[in-house]
């Protein structure tokens, strides 16, 4: 039943890169890739919301959150959110995670395994083991029966129709699809599909599938806005990530086949910046790696197109996300995409990427010693059972610092300011005033991945640092 809902498409075999098709610029090649909003991510998604994920509570769509909570009540305990749940605190399943095992189960609501799920195939996250993605499929299948899952993706059709008709338009009128093949030159077919997933907010994900006979990659583009009635709109913003998302199908075979020649200096960079990646939840150096090759494929395909107030808007924005290799790494593929006679691919092109980050780590070791760092902090980072009677936190730094500064955080966990912070005689030592419960854990963060206004005389930004402490239970 649930497949004559879906709305589905011809599928396209791009065999552009094997027949030599060329991409010269804004003349595009029609192509066509099928748009759905698909029962498994939408399922899924449910599920870890359920357990709790804070990625999988970010449905913008009021009509749709509301419809979740009051459906899926009855069944917020169910076993399969439960393991859910053990999976996402225990194990670190959240984020991609669960997304990647979606694409391994058949369409519709059988939830069979497309492959084996013993050994793991190596395209689902390996936070995931063999035993437990069976276990959470089988208890996701008694999930639908019990929760009547196929009667509410049902009853939500006329909500997903507006977005997907929108999303093919944009496809087929501004994606050049066909850079794929030049960019990562592949020969075999590749099939394209991108999955709406509503419940999903602003989070989206690049899922691939593979088998003997069958390459899919996957765009899960989640939908992050409304239009003035409530429902989800998709415009021509979705499409860098809409890339961004393709480009992991390509990217990561690619950082994962070499990872032991990137290792070494890999790790050291990952160490400069890990601060801001893990904001991101870019927990690990791979990671940090799989989205630098990937968001640099996004900007050469802006870059190719001349679209160059894309590229430069992404390079800010990448550089001050942590990523700060990001524009000398764009113009090292200069020298790829002029010969590509030489570099037929980007597996020829390796040597010349693991040259560029062996320089940069030890650049990025000059550059660390120029960074201001903190001395001290009253309260100390990490500290237990801090007065809640104290009346400001102080941070001193090695150097004099700019007279601006970027307490981030928010929620619970943010402390209450009475007042502005302000900077001591000698510029080194802010002071932010506050108001502290009784009993009560704090976080906060100095600068950000976003803003970084903690900054040296010389306007070199202070690394993102995290602080947190616990206050003790004494009432005043």
């Amino acid at each position: 039943m649930i497949g004559a809902f879906q709305r589905s498409f011809v599928l396209v075999f791009l065999f552009l890169g094997a027949i030599g098709i060329g991409f010269a610029g804004p003349e595009k090649a029609i192509s066509t890739v099928p748009v759905s909003v698909d029962p498994r991510v939408e399922l899924i998604s449910i599920i870890f919301r359920l357990a709790g994920a804070p990625e999988y509570g970010m449905c913008q769509i009021p009509s749709y959150t509301s419809d979740i909570k009051a459906h899926f009540a009855p069944v917020a305990e169910h076993p399969v959110v439960k393991l859910a749940r053990k999976l996402f605190e225990i194990c670190g399943v959240g984020y991609d995670a669960p997304m990647s095992v979606t694409v391994h189960l058949t369409e519709g609501l059988d939830l069979e395994e497309r492959v084996p799920f013993f050994p793991r195939p190596k395209e689902i996250d390996d936070r995931w083991t063999s035993q437990s993605l069976r276990e959470f499929r089988i208890l996701a299948k008694q999930f639908v029966k019990d929760s009547n899952f196929a009667e509410f993706f049902a009853e939500h059709q006329l909500l997903f129709e507006k977005p997907v008709k929108e999303m093919e338009e944009i496809i087929n009128k501004e994606v050049h699809l066909e850079w794929f093949s030049e960019f990562f030159k592949f020969s075999s077919p590749i099939h394209f599909r991108v999955i709406l997933a509503i419940n999903n907010g602003g989070c989206n994900y690049g899922a691939r599938f593979q088998n003997e006979d069958l390459l899919e990659a996957y765009c899960i583009l989640g939908v992050w806005k409304t239009d003035a009635a409530g429902k989800p709109k998709i415009d021509e913003s979705v499409i860098p990530t809409f890339i961004h998302e393709f480009c992991h199908s390509f990217a990561n075979p690619i950082i994962d086949a070499h990872l032991c020649e990137l290792k070494k200096s890999c790790e050291k960079i990952f160490g400069y910046v890990h601060l801001a990646m893990e904001q991101m939840a870019y927990g690990h150096w791979e990671i940090m790696m799989r989205e630098t090759l990937v968001r640099t494929s996004v900007i050469r395909y802006f870059k190719k197109l001349g679209k160059t107030d894309i590229v430069k808007a992404e390079i800010e924005s990448n550089t001050k996300r942590g990523f700060i290799w990001i524009g000398e790494f764009v113009d090292l593929f200069d020298l790829y995409e002029a010969d590509r006679k030489k570099y037929p691919d980007i597996e020829a092109f390796m040597p010349q990427i693991v040259k560029f980050f062996e320089g940069y780590a030890s650049k990025m070791a000059a550059i660390d010693a120029t960074k201001p760092h903190v001395v001290s902090m009253s309260p100390a980072n990490d500290s237990p059972k801090v007065d809640s009677a104290i009346k400001e936190l102080r941070v001193t730094f090695d150097r004099p610092m700019k007279q601006s500064c970027a307490w981030c955080g928010g929620g619970e966990n943010y402390p209450e300011t009475p007042g502005k912070s302000f900077w001591t005689a000698d510029r080194k030592t802010c002071v932010l005033p506050v108001k502290l419960k009784p009993n009560w854990s704090y976080k906060l963060f100095l600068n950000s991945a976003k803003f970084k206004d903690f900054a040296s005389e010389d306007g070199i930004a202070l690394d993102p640092v995290t602080y947190f402490f616990s206050t003790d239970s004494v009432t005043r």
